[in-house]
């Protein structure tokens, strides 16, 4: 019977055949039927290999049945038992927006698994642990959530030291996340520190990957100015790093005030250097960053595409003008940087009209949903493009310039490109939870108003579940009150409630008198 069963789950795995995976578990449960666990019929090994066969097809049931079957049999510590425990961690995985204690309950199989290829010297299941680990955490990898990582992301980190995992850019990247975790709980004197280890091992092993960590330095103020000014003059690729990040780490401090002269030099100081690193040549180019005079054409790229960026927070639009047009002079740009361009570039047109017309004329909420619509059949050309980086910037623009038209009489214009939004995001999980929950709270007031309750609470619940905590209370009282108003003829049993209800009733009539003359 094992023979059948290991040719079923070797059909099931090889050409994605769920019928396959139905025979093998039919005979798994066969040969289990009436038997004690110390007992089985079958090496228990194929509870793990069903169990995995079904977890890559979706059949999630199986999975995890088939894991209860073989944890009961008290599996010895071998690499089966890793297997078993990598394979439950992924069923337990919870959705974006799951809570921290529900991944960390998924994470505890993974530093599990972990420990046990440790050791028995299973050194490759620990890799293996790490990418799964990471893949299921990725969720939490954001401001005011990473730093609950902070315990399990080291124990990962040392795991691989421990084993002397060789791949050293692996290591160097789950490194740099564990700064940030750091820095997220506060704790920036052990982010130094770590950062400092984490210097010296991307300069012997990975120096491709100096530039994250030197962003990561300067953006956090992780080690003294003095010496990040001086690290910078080492190359191009660092001096254009600390520059910009300088000058953003500044960007509310000058936001508040006009842009002086001496700012504005230095953003044009910057875009200069970036134009005439590219006159140097092609031959001096090297693979490691940190040895070469001049950028690599992505790198190039993707430096404008910041610097023009910044350029419109604080409204230099011709800088932002000149970095496109060197940007298309060059022809570097990849489809999806070219779509980040035009995001740019319906920035530029808004700040150009709005300039010369009051932000709620006729004109300028015409030009707007122009510009919406624009930003609308981009957003389906990166989805086609399959690009996340420019889906997630035509999405971030478009509600960016959605937003003045969130006015009583204006916001029914721009539904349906916010419901693309909503759904383009939802459809890649995106990590742009706060602006996801923004756009489905302001799409459950349109749909409010139009008179689609079920739609409005649809909305909201979604807007909930992706609430990092500082909403809930609002997103709470809105969904209550929807609630009652969509009962709002029946009497409620809660005192508190039924006042609400006569409030509602009192605004219902005295919006209809308004209407009316």
């Amino acid at each position: 019977m094992d023979l059948d069963i290991r040719l079923y789950l070797t059909k099931a795995k090889e050409q994605q055949d769920s019928e396959a995976l139905q025979a093998a578990y039919h005979l798994i449960n066969t040969a289990t039927a009436g038997t004690s666990c110390r007992h089985l019929r079958i090496t228990p090994d194929l509870y793990v290999l069903c169990a995995e066969a079904a977890l890559q097809l979706g059949c999630l049931e199986i999975s995890s049945a088939c894991l209860k079957m073989y944890f009961e049999g008290n599996p010895p510590a071998n690499q089966f038992l890793c297997q078993a425990l990598l394979c439950q961690g992924q069923l337990k995985a919870p959705p974006v927006t799951g809570s921290v204690e529900v991944f960390e309950e998924a994470v505890m199989y993974f530093l599990k698994a972990i420990q046990i290829s440790k050791h028995e010297r299973y050194n490759f299941m620990v890799f293996n642990a790490s990418v799964l680990y990471f893949q299921t955490v990725r969720p939490l990898l954001q401001p005011g959530r990473c730093h609950h990582l902070v315990p399990s992301l080291r124990q990962v980190v040392q795991s691989l030291e421990d084993v002397a995992d060789q791949d050293h850019s692996w290591r160097a990247e789950l490194m740099l996340h564990l700064i940030e975790c750091l820095v997220d709980s506060g704790n920036m004197e052990d982010a130094a520190s770590f950062a400092k280890v984490t210097e010296e091992f991307i300069k012997s092993h990975s120096p491709h990957l100096y530039p994250r960590l030197f962003l990561l330095l300067v953006q956090e103020k992780l080690s003294e100015g003095e010496v990040l000014s001086e690290s910078s003059s080492q190359c191009t690729i660092l001096t254009v790093i600390y520059k910009i990040q300088d000058f953003k780490n500044r960007l509310e401090e000058i936001k508040q005030d006009k842009l002086t002269k001496e700012d504005s030099a230095k953003l044009e100081e910057i875009f200069h250097c970036l134009v005439d690193c590219n006159k140097a040549s092609a031959t001096t180019m090297n693979s490691n960053p940190l040895q070469s005079p001049v950028l690599q054409p992505a790198d190039r790229v993707s430096f404008l595409l910041e610097l023009a960026l910044v350029a419109l927070q604080v409204k230099h639009q011709k800088l932002a003008i000149d970095c496109l047009k060197e940007l298309k002079s060059a022809g570097e740009a990849s489809t999806g940087q070219r779509i980040i361009m035009e995001c740019i570039n319906c920035e530029i047109s808004l700040l150009k009209k709005e300039a010369k017309m009051n932000e709620y004329s006729k004109a300028s909420v015409e030009a707007r949903l122009k510009e919406i619509s624009k930003l609308d059949q981009w957003l389906q050309t990166a989805v086609r493009e399959r690009d996340p980086q420019a889906v997630q910037a035509v999405c971030a623009t478009q509600w960016n310039i959605c937003l003045p038209l969130l006015q009583h009489n204006l916001r029914k214009h721009i539904k349906t490109p916010l419901l693309r939004v909503v759904q383009v995001l939802e459809d890649m999980q995106s990590m742009l939870l706060v602006m996801r929950c923004q756009v489905h709270s302001e799409l459950a007031v349109i749909e409010e108003e139009e008179g689609h309750l079920e739609a409005s609470l649809t909305h909201l619940k979604k807007a909930m579940l992706l609430d990092n905590g500082t909403q809930r209370e609002r997103l709470s009282s809105a969904f209550r009150l929807l609630q009652l108003k969509g009962t709002l003829y029946q009497t409620p049993s809660r005192a508190e409630d039924k006042a609400v209800v006569l409030m509602q009733q009192v605004f219902s009539l005295s919006a209809s008198n308004n209407y009316i003359k």
